[in-house]
């Protein structure tokens, strides 16, 4: 699921745009293994409510990718390295709050995004 033009997605290999540091990733898997048994029942709804979080978060300059089961690509070209920082901690925070009740933050994972030297993907 992607947020945002498509052609934003040609965006993703330029260096530039990694170094910048406006790209981070919003890791799941801490979310997942609270979840438990549940998460095959609550995944899609998980998933649903982070899209939408994010897209009360983004402006139309940004942009959101599902990059795996339990990660996500946020984007904010035009938005200083920090705040993109703050605002994926944010999304992550009010997810587990929703979901779990609670949240600690030793339960979120939002890390910058990096290219993988080893692949044409990410880190």
């Amino acid at each position: 699921m992607v947020y945002g033009a498509p052609s934003h997605l040609n965006a993703l290999a330029p260096p530039v745009l990694l170094a910048k540091g406006c790209a981070n990733v919003i890791h799941l898997e801490k979310f997942k293994a609270e979840s438990g048994a549940r998460w095959p029942r609550i995944c899609e709804g998980v998933y649903a409510k982070l899209e939408n979080l994010l897209r009360g978060m983004l402006s139309p300059a940004d942009f959101f990718a599902r990059i795996e089961d339990t990660a996500y690509l946020v984007v904010m070209p035009t938005t200083e390295p920090e705040d993109v920082n703050v605002t994926c901690l944010r999304v992550a925070f009010d997810l587990h709050v929703s979901f779990l009740g609670q949240c600690g933050l030793e339960h979120i994972e939002v890390a910058t995004a990096r290219a993988n030297p080893d692949s044409d993907g990410l880190l």
